[in-house]
């Protein structure tokens, strides 16, 4: 065993040290670790914040979206995507933006939505864009013809702005107003009913509160003839699409490719810098127990006058008397951070049991936490770095120390 690590037990652990030394280890060691602990804690919130966001927005929207002209023959280009990425799941649909409208309501009661045309023909739509049927019929009835008229489905905060029921299958008007154009150059809207025959949640209010879902085979002559299709694709790990885009650029008959983060680059940029504040907040909250350890061991230095003359004078050398003080710092980080962590796992685990509810505007419906091994690692290195930056002052002052001037009295 070291010197300054021997010396620096003697010194936490020896009957020596004064009630108040000895109160003030104890609230080093406290407040390093309340403050990891909250800094794992909030971290661990926060990622669970970013990843549930990130699934439903990836998840809806897909990893990659490529558009493919109306007057293209879209199956050899399918086969060609499948067979270049046979483990990705692959969604047809085509997308614009309309009116909702309920046929019992006036006139001027419309809702601005978008309009996703989905080819039904393709198993596991559903699963791929992470939609959730809630409330009505079933997915199994769309695309069917209900009384006389074609399905559709919304999402569920968009029919309840509307106040719309899809228990009683009530009629919609669906407006579209781009279609054709009379002679005058004024456009004249295309107006197709549907029934109502449930709806779905991605649980992210953007998609829930704007999208609707119908059967690309009820809306031919719909839109205008020249409208493109989309075609998504979700990989088993989202990071593949910057690649697959370099690739799928090579085939003339794909335009305007995107990647999820492209489609998201505002938010996810939010996130991450909401985050990093975050983090630095925190950072500082350890920083700022640190203080406690700089005025624990000033005073312990004082404390330990005449001793630390005594290993001076016995040959330990004026850097090792500072290790030693440096040595009590990095056992109250230690010590600290291991609290810090069982404190911040402890609340994290609490969250994951008891599943806390979040108010009604909040895209989550509970309070997620996420730990992942990097969190882990920073808790256990951030106080034992700072407790020691915290101990090089007043291990400076040993250097300083005259030995026969801390002797004369002895």
């Amino acid at each position: 065993m070291k010197i300054e690590r021997y010396l620096a037990k003697k010194i936490l652990l020896g009957k020596k040290q004064s009630k108040i030394l000895s109160f003030l280890s104890w609230m080093a060691i406290l407040g390093v670790g309340v403050s990891c602990g909250a800094f794992f804690f909030i971290q661990a919130v926060m990622g669970g914040f970013f990843s549930d966001i990130q699934k439903k927005v990836i998840g809806f929207n897909a990893h990659l979206v490529m558009e493919i002209s109306s007057n293209v023959a879209s199956q050899p280009i399918l086969n060609t995507i499948q067979k270049l990425y046979p483990a990705a799941k692959l969604a047809f649909y085509q997308e614009a933006e309309g009116i909702l409208q309920s046929a019992l309501s006036e006139a001027d009661s419309g809702q601005g939505v978008y309009i996703r045309a989905i080819d039904l023909a393709k198993p596991g739509t559903y699963a791929d864009m992470n939609l959730r049927f809630y409330r009505g019929l079933s997915w199994e009835d769309l695309g069917k013809t209900i009384e006389g008229l074609p399905t559709v489905v919304v999402g569920e905060e968009l029919a309840n702005q509307m106040g719309l029921a899809p228990e009683l299958l009530e009629e919609v008007d669906l407006i579209y107003p781009f279609s054709d154009v009379d002679p005058s150059g004024e456009a004249i809207p295309s107006i197709k009913q549907f029934r109502l025959i449930g709806t779905f949640r991605t649980g992210y209010l953007n998609y829930d509160g704007k999208y609707l879902m119908v059967s690309d085979q009820n809306v031919n002559g719909f839109f205008e003839e020249d409208l493109p299709w989309q075609v998504a694709l979700w990989f088993p790990n989202p990071d593949q699409a910057p690649a697959a885009k370099k690739k799928l650029a090579e085939l003339p008959e794909l335009k305007n490719i995107q990647t999820w983060q492209e489609m998201n680059t505002k938010l996810f940029h939010a996130l991450k810098l909401e985050r990093l504040a975050m983090q630095i907040v925190l950072i500082m909250m350890v920083v700022f127990a640190s203080f406690n350890i700089v005025s624990m061991l000033t005073l312990m230095v004082a404390e330990y006058f005449q001793d630390i003359a005594v290993w001076k004078s016995l040959g330990l050398s004026s850097t090792k008397v500072a290790g030693v003080f440096k040595q009590v710092g990095l056992f109250i980080g230690v010590v600290g951070s291991c609290v810090g962590l069982v404190l911040g796992w402890g609340a994290v685990l609490l969250v994951q049991w008891g599943h806390i509810q979040l108010p009604q505007p909040y895209d989550i419906e509970t309070l997620p936490a996420i730990v992942q091994l990097p969190l882990i690692l920073i808790t256990l290195c951030l106080g034992p770095v700072v407790s020691v930056l915290a101990a090089i002052l007043p291990a400076r002052q040993t250097v300083r120390l005259n030995v026969m001037d801390a002797l004369r009295y002895e």
